[in-house]
């Protein structure tokens, strides 16, 4: 059994939340291109925050490390459902606070303004349970580092909620210090 140093597991996560979430902070329509500087540096930070926490806390509780999975979903429902529970609840309490510096963004490529299968939202990103966070935000560690490889003429876009991940991180976080105390 491959154990990980949970400490430095740890504060690594601590390490890339911060950054992602320093850089989320600075997203705005008056910067333009400067923009596309930021995203995938903060969607991957966050991403890989929450891969890293939630391989922690499975480690913690299971006393096995996990490898090779970034599905943020897979990792979420590999807990118990006690602590499952616990942080969705947490996260609930979290999701209605409001946080102004943090949002939702929406990345579209190839895209043809006129046309209404481009431009229409397929998702509601800004009140999303646990459960539709996590569908979305599944691969985003692996979808946003590999943002520039757009094919031909093919249309794509990408979501990311800053602040609903935020919460999820945190409740997380909360879950991890209240198992380690």
């Amino acid at each position: 059994m491959k154990r990980n140093n949970e400490n430095l597991q740890y504060y690594s996560a601590l390490g890339f939340y911060k950054q992602g979430k320093k850089s989320a902070k600075k997203f705005n329509k008056n910067i333009g291109n400067e923009n596309f500087e930021l995203v995938s540096v903060s969607t991957v930070c966050y991403s890989f925050s929450t891969e890293l926490l939630l391989k922690l806390l499975i480690q913690i509780i299971s006393k096995k490390a996990i490898d090779s999975e970034h599905k943020l979903e897979k990792l979420f429902n590999k807990l118990p459902a006690e602590f499952k529970a616990e942080i969705e609840e947490i996260y609930q309490q979290k999701k209605k606070l409001e946080n102004k510096k943090l949002k939702p963004i929406k990345v579209s490529f190839n895209s043809n303004f006129g046309n209404k299968e481009n431009i229409k939202n397929e998702n509601n990103i800004t009140d999303l349970s646990i459960t539709e966070l996590l569908k979305i935000h599944n691969e985003s560690f692996v979808k946003w580092r590999y943002l520039y490889e757009i094919k031909g003429n093919e249309h794509y876009y990408f979501e990311f909620n800053f602040k609903l991940m935020d919460d999820f991180i945190n409740s997380v976080i909360e879950v991890i210090e209240g198992k380690i105390k």
